[in-house]
């Protein structure tokens, strides 16, 4: 996230044992979304092939995990108009939850504003708390420092192509919409 002096601040409309309810909530829905696309007979057979690291149920989990988070920010904040993930090559084609890559940022998102607020900033905090402890008791491991990488940006930096707003006007590895209110 960026450290913008335009910020406004606000009330954060989130706590966090809320948060909590909220990520259990997103890790269960992108699990079942992992599911549904692997036509597997069940979430637990879903959740074994992501323990296995089979890399299209990982694949399918990582999207719905960012999918589902994209889709909360959305429904906590009234401002957000649009998320966009950007595919990044930092996790090789092997891992997904190997030991190794504990470190490694899960969910990647641009979040497309009517304002940035001191208040989304936070609220993306406390979702990334709660997002990391959810996952770490869902696969019996150490949670991590941060799972989500979310870039925010405004008309602004959209038509003047500054920040992350350059991106929409891309010619390749345009930023991909996984939410719109």
């Amino acid at each position: 996230m960026t450290g913008t002096p335009s910020l406004q601040a606000t009330h954060v409309p989130v706590d966090l044992p809320e948060a909590n309810r909220i990520a259990g909530q997103i890790v269960e829905q992108a699990i079942s979304f992992c599911a549904k696309k692997l036509n597997a007979p069940s979430a637990e057979a879903a959740f074994d092939r992501i323990c296995s690291n089979d890399r299209v149920a990982c694949d399918y989990f990582l999207y719905g995990l960012t999918k589902h988070v994209a889709t909360s920010l959305g429904a906590l904040d009234e401002h957000a108009k649009a998320a966009y993930t950007v595919e990044y090559e930092a996790v090789p084609n092997d891992a997904c939850f190997a030991e190794s890559e504990t470190d490694a940022v899960l969910v990647h998102l641009i979040v497309w504003t009517a304002r940035k607020t001191a208040a989304f900033e936070a609220l993306v905090r406390t979702l990334d708390q709660a997002l990391s402890s959810a996952l770490a008791a869902q696969f019996d491991r150490t949670p991590q420092q941060s799972v989500l990488d979310v870039q925010v940006i405004d008309d602004q930096d959209v038509d003047h192509q500054t920040e992350y707003g350059a991106l929409f006007r891309a010619i390749h590895h345009r930023p991909l919409q996984v939410w719109e209110r």
